[in-house]
């Protein structure tokens, strides 16, 4: 299983995060490191509503869900 290394505070900027499997591993994923590696306005697509939306709304992503069992958005 391959973690989110990407995340590790590199030069690089990113733009996207998408969540397209439903594994509980995805639960968990730090947003606050994964916000740091983003840009201004990050975009988080959560295929399945997996995330925190309170969290979400606090690092102030665009974020949309677009599957799953999640009836917000």
């Amino acid at each position: 299983f391959q973690t989110l290394d990407v995340l590790s505070g590199e030069s690089e900027t990113y733009d996207l995060l998408v969540i397209a499997n439903n594994n509980h591993y995805f639960e968990n994923i730090d947003l606050y490191r994964a916000k740091n590696t983003m840009a201004e306005r990050p975009i988080l697509v959560d295929g399945w509503g997996l995330l925190p939306q309170t969290t979400i709304r606090q690092l102030d992503f665009h974020h949309e869900v677009v599957g799953g069992t999640s009836s917000q958005f």
